[in-house]
């Protein structure tokens, strides 16, 4: 199985067979994971493939690549998942979501309290300060082992709370992620309150 102890993280993705070099710093991957989560499979064909060509860009260095628009998403999202793991080894750990399918983590609205967590628990300062790359998979393998004393775990903690306690209930409203609206809910949104 491929890991950090014998095998270093990729600089490149296979895409039908054929290898594409790629940015991996984790700041163009931070990024690519804010588009990824706010895509909207409903918004117009024509966003989408702006996203789709923009993503590209960040991380292939062009507009355009020669392969099916689903291949290189469907490759995209496998390298952002960092250095696979077994089943067994991420059973009950998977915190992006909670029960209820509430979004726990995002790094579009959490990232301060990441970095400076990481900084804090490795000494590694993945702020404005760094120029040099940071592999994205590093970054998540830092994240991934964030020990409890900090606050992004402590926010995590509260996000997933699924119990009857009415004080973590208030501290789960408190700090919960905002709302993802679709497309169509956006419209109407604007619609209503554009006036």
């Amino acid at each position: 199985m491929i890991n950090y102890v014998n095998s270093p993280p990729p600089e490149s993705l296979y895409i039908n067979g054929t290898e594409y070099p790629i940015n991996t710093d984790y700041r163009v991957w931070l990024e690519v994971s804010c588009i990824l989560e706010d895509l909207d499979s409903t918004d117009e064909n024509e966003n989408i493939i702006k996203t789709f060509e923009h993503i590209v860009e960040l991380v292939f260095g062009t507009t355009q690549i020669p392969e099916n628009m689903n291949d290189v998403l469907n490759a995209v999202i496998e390298f952002q998942g960092g250095y696979p793991t077994e089943p067994s080894d991420t059973e009950g750990l998977d915190e992006s979501t909670n029960t209820d399918n509430e979004r726990v983590i995002s790094f579009k609205h959490d990232i301060n309290y990441i970095i400076v967590a990481i900084r804090n628990q490795s000494g590694i300062d993945l702020s404005y300060k760094r120029k040099e790359p940071f592999h994205w998979w590093e970054f998540l393998l830092e994240f991934n082992s964030l020990e409890d004393r900090h606050f992004i775990s402590r926010l995590i903690s509260i996000r997933s709370y699924d119990g009857d306690d009415k004080d973590r209930l208030r501290l789960k409203e408190k700090y919960k992620l905002p709302v993802k609206l679709t497309a169509e809910e956006k419209k109407v949104n604007e619609m209503f309150y554009a006036t």
